[in-house]
């Protein structure tokens, strides 16, 4: 296989890799500095998020490292976007952004299979613990 279709291969690879358990994987090195509070960011490294959790059809919650917590509303409403279902994101570079593409699979539905919901993301903004759990509780009452 020549060095073009190798690296073809693993871009392929790197870019369709499905997150399953709401989850991804990212190597410890490099942290990027939290922006002053309330900033949105268009883009964060992936290499620092830990985990996605879904908040709502619209809400995105981004487990980073050092406890870090970035909430992204997405770029629309994602009618459909469930709290237990799997998320795979389609990123280009190092770097997740505004407007990169996201499906959500059901949990039981392996990536390529099934009901598969397609949104982008949206700006990404620090949150606090205390302005997440005052976020949930009108969450669980609207």
């Amino acid at each position: 296989m020549g060095c073009s279709k190798v690296v073809l291969v693993l871009v392929t690879a790197l870019l369709s890799t499905p997150f399953y358990g709401n989850q991804i994987s990212v190597p410890a090195e490099n942290k990027t500095e939290a922006p002053v509070a309330g900033e949105a960011k268009a883009c964060v490294y992936a290499r620092d998020v830990k985990r996605f959790e879904i908040l709502s059809d619209e809400l995105l919650l981004l487990h980073a490292k050092s406890d870090r917590l970035l909430l992204n509303r997405l770029a629309t409403r994602c009618s459909g976007l469930r709290k237990n279902m799997v998320l795979q994101v389609g990123r280009y570079g190092s770097q997740l952004c505004a407007n990169d593409r996201i499906e959500a699979h059901h949990s039981g539905a392996l990536a390529g299979e099934g009901f598969a919901k397609s949104c982008r993301l949206g700006k990404f903004e620090d949150i606090a613990p205390e302005q997440l759990a005052a976020l949930r509780r009108s969450l669980k009452t609207s």
